[in-house]
């Protein structure tokens, strides 16, 4: 009956527990600092989850339940840990599909329109200005 209260204020206290490390040693990569939160945080409620599903779960009738119910649990905070980690590969600046669409946008319009795939398929990239040049602007080809 209290599982749900007492997980709710064991995630405030991981959190806050979190926060405060996220703050320590503040040089380096910013995204770097919020994973070693997050990996941290994480830890942290699988402990919390593990007692509280001993403390709340376990059952005479039914020994093994709780062990059950904290492995649900886990797979939840894998997946979690899983899409953070994918989701930071497409959006943060040091992996290449970011740099690929930087480099596109840089090329002009059919290159941010094919979002940047010309770049995988041509084997000289130098000649993308020229290519460009002759694409990006018909009004210039008309003078």
């Amino acid at each position: 009956m209290f599982f749900p209260v007492i997980i709710h204020a064991f995630d405030v206290l991981v959190s806050s527990i979190a926060i405060m490390l996220v703050g320590r040693g503040s040089e380096g990569e910013p995204m770097a600092m919020l994973m070693r939160g997050y990996f941290v945080s994480l830890v942290l409620a699988a402990i919390g989850f593990l007692f509280a599903t001993w403390w709340l779960l376990s059952s005479d009738k039914y020994p093994g339940a709780w062990f059950n119910f904290f492995g649900c649990g886990v797979v939840g905070m894998i997946t979690a840990y899983v899409f953070a980690r994918s989701s930071q590969y497409y959006t943060d600046y040091a992996y290449e599909p970011v740099r690929t669409a930087r480099w596109a946008v840089g090329m002009g319009v059919p290159h941010r329109v094919c979002g940047g795939s010309w770049c995988r398929c041509n084997p000289s990239p130098r000649l993308a200005p020229r290519v460009t040049a002759l694409t990006s602007s018909p009004a210039s080809l008309s003078a």
